[in-house]
């Protein structure tokens, strides 16, 4: 694959293009195989490149940077699991944008100090100082790892270019368009009343209606605790020493986690967790204020007082001292 794109390129250097416009996006992975591509091959066409060594000390770094990065991205393990996760295509996208950005920052910033300036205007190549150059080179690297990290199945890391996307802003907008149309079709708001019908006056009676509807709307989803309480956050249980965190947006109703089976976080259903995991969700629910199981999904959990707990808790509280 890698050769078919450097062989095109090779052969059309007069229609090379190495803009990327990131205010209206990136379409596709293969945008950046494009340019990555055509970046090589207009450095080829200026410099002599010794295509026998590939390392930053015999190559120009731009080079280095964007065949490295290539060499990355078109490996059929990272193309695997990038077309396996549609999800988080968006992020990784942007991060691979943000690391050639950063690597061509870091470039400019050291041939624009005043020092190596004037060395390169007298021809003093080997004088210049090439420590923030090695900074870059490190710095790169290190993103490589995390780029071959989510090849083996890790998220990718999250950069500002990626929440100020439009592709961000158009999820945002999805997700809060797809729960106003659930509370309207649970609800009925927006649809036309017929002249006789009558307008509640009580505030009580339409502060229930909107706590019933929030929890219809939450029980459609498949969360396994309900959440109405205080704050943006639901709590977490503190697990057990060596269990994997859990993830807020998956186990609370109403929710969903965006990376899916990407995410990094624990998704197991708390009837499927150990006994000591079990143990700690009971307990954070019995003590937390507005915290409910849903008994749809969590088993093994009684009402009392209007609260569902664990049965085993609800026994023991019975039992006189």
């Amino acid at each position: 694959m890698l050769e078919e794109i450097m062989g095109e390129t090779g052969e059309n250097l007069s229609r090379i293009s190495t803009i990327i416009n990131t205010e209206k996006g990136i379409a596709s992975i293969y945008v950046l195989y494009t340019t990555l591509a055509n970046v090589q091959g207009l450095i080829k066409s200026l410099v002599v490149v010794d295509d026998t060594t590939h390392t930053p000390e015999n190559v120009p770094l731009l080079y280095y940077f964007a065949r490295t990065l290539l060499l990355e991205i078109t490996s059929l393990e990272f193309r695997k699991h990038y077309e396996s996760v549609p999800q988080v295509q968006p992020m990784i996208l942007y991060y691979l944008l943000s690391v050639m950005e950063r690597a061509m920052v870091g470039i400019a910033m050291w041939a624009a100090k005043p020092a190596n300036t004037r060395l390169a205007l007298n021809d003093e190549w080997e004088k210049m100082d090439k420590t923030l150059l090695f900074r870059v080179v490190a710095t790169f690297d290190e993103a490589m790892k995390k780029v071959r990290a989510f090849s083996q199945g890790e998220s990718p890391p999250v950069v500002a270019l990626y929440l100020n996307s439009p592709q961000k802003k158009a999820l945002e907008w999805k997700e809060t368009e797809d729960r106003k149309a659930e509370i309207r079709s649970i609800t009925g708001a927006g649809t036309k009343r017929n002249a006789g019908d009558k307008q509640s006056s009580s505030r009580d009676t339409k502060k229930q209606h909107t706590i019933e509807s929030s929890t219809a709307v939450a029980q459609k989803k498949l969360g396994d605790v309900i959440f109405t309480g205080s704050g943006a956050r639901m709590p977490l249980p503190d697990l057990p020493e060596g269990c994997t965190k859990p993830c807020g947006p998956h186990y609370r109703h109403g929710y969903t986690c965006r990376f899916g089976d990407a995410c990094k976080y624990d998704h197991t259903p708390i009837d499927d967790l150990d006994a000591a995991s079990q143990k700690a969700w009971h307990a954070l629910v019995a003590d937390t204020e507005g915290m409910v199981f849903n008994t749809r999904r969590v088993k093994g959990v009684t009402t009392v007082n209007g609260k569902k707990i664990a049965k085993e808790a609800a026994s023991k509280s019975a039992s006189p001292e």
